[in-house]
């Protein structure tokens, strides 16, 4: 899948989900997106490749993500709508 959005990183609800304002979606992008979407992180770049543990990972995601600019790319998206990608710095 070749589907991104922009936005910014507006909470960070564990080590491994946010929920962002997407500002930008691509053009050609296959599924719809809503202003606010809940990202599952599959890494973040260039920062951390792998994210395991949820709970002690929290505050250093915040840190470098909460309140910044950034480009998911979407892995996948499930039945209910959520999210799966890897988050990169703008």
């Amino acid at each position: 899948m070749n589907d991104f959005i922009k936005g910014i990183v507006t909470n960070v609800i564990d080590g491994k989900t946010i929920e962002m304002d997407v500002t930008k979606i691509g053009r050609k992008n296959f599924y719809n997106y809503n202003k606010k979407e809940k990202v599952h992180v599959l890494g973040i770049r260039p920062f951390l490749y792998v994210i395991n543990n949820h709970h002690s990972w929290k505050s250093l995601i915040e840190k470098i993500l909460l309140g910044k600019g950034v480009t998911c790319l979407v892995n996948s998206r499930n039945a209910d709508g959520e999210i799966a990608g890897k988050v990169f710095l703008l």
